[in-house]
């Protein structure tokens, strides 16, 4: 195993091989998050900082950031520990809409909408200090139902659960090594709950697997 990290802008800075600890939590609609427990005098553990992006192994479908500074681990600082969040980390809390009137849509896709609202909400708010200029949307393909939504000042990460609700879509974002990118793009999940009791969730598995 080893943990491949970026700077805040996306620059591969270094890696780090066989870390003491790395655990991952993967969490379809919420906030997966991770955890590194490191040894302080291992290559490249200084680039492990708030602000900063890893990967693990080549899973660049799976990109954190680390959301607090790291902490000693024991009294000596002979190790040290990390928390961090997916990318998606960055919608929660932030306002889907922040004009004066609500924002309208008629007979557009899932996918339209939610593409729509983070390209109002992150890539090109009208705020220049709310923009982040790492994220990109991939092509719109109209994925999940028609819909009529109107959308007033909620919450980006909110909005977006409850509207891939709707179809039991996914939400994704790989890194574009090239282009320095985060690409963020809905997915179909296949769900294979035959037999499931009522009141179980879908199975929906991994969009690298087409399913």
């Amino acid at each position: 195993m080893n943990i491949k990290i970026l700077d805040s802008s996306l620059i591969f800075r270094g890696i780090i091989d066989n870390p003491s600890s790395c655990i991952k939590t993967l969490i379809h609609g919420d906030m997966s998050k991770a955890y590194i427990v490191i040894g302080s005098s291992k290559n490249n553990a200084d680039l492990l900082t708030k602000g900063s992006f890893f990967y693990i192994d080549d899973d660049k479908e799976h990109l954190f950031i680390i959301t607090e500074d790291p902490e000693n681990f024991d009294q000596n600082g002979k190790f040290k520990s990390v928390v961090a969040y997916d990318v998606f980390w960055i919608f929660k809390g932030r306002a889907s809409n922040t004009g004066a009137s609500a924002l309208s849509y008629s007979s557009k896709s899932v996918e339209y909408v939610t593409k729509d609202l983070i390209d109002k909400a992150i890539i090109s708010a009208t705020d220049t200090d709310r923009q982040i200029s790492y994220i990109e949307t991939a092509a719109n393909n109209d994925k999940g139902s028609t819909i009529n939504a109107t959308v007033n000042q909620t919450q980006l990460d909110t909005d977006i659960v409850s509207l891939l609700a709707i179809d039991g879509l996914g939400l994704y974002g790989e890194y574009d090594s090239t282009n320095k990118k985060i690409v963020v793009d809905v997915y179909e999940g296949d769900d294979r709950s035959v037999n499931n009791t009522d009141g179980n969730s879908p199975v929906i598995f991994d969009v690298k697997y087409n399913n």
